[in-house]
């Protein structure tokens, strides 16, 4: 198992509210974020794919980053791919 943080976010498709765990972003000490929540890290900026889908609908959940805060859900393109375990790959 380990360590993780969360990100609560609304649905860009369906709307509701998506929990989600993540690896790559903030210190993964249990913490929870959300749109207008800082990181520690100011690494990304913009679009970041969530490796999980929303619960709901099915939805590619991607988030848009600036200088570490979150600013809300997007449909752009993703510039960066969270994978397994926290790794993130640039595109």
């Amino acid at each position: 198992m380990g360590c993780y943080d969360t990100i609560i976010i609304n649905c860009p498709k369906c709307g509701k509210e998506a929990i989600v765990q993540t690896k790559a972003l903030g210190d993964n000490t249990l913490e929870t974020f959300g749109v207008g929540d800082t990181f520690d890290s100011d690494n990304y900026n913009g679009a970041f794919q969530i490796k999980d889908n929303c619960e709901h609908c099915g939805e590619v959940l991607k988030i848009q980053i600036k200088n570490g805060k979150i600013i809300g859900t997007t449909c752009e393109a993703p510039k960066y791919i969270e994978r397994a375990w926290g790794e993130v790959d640039e595109m």
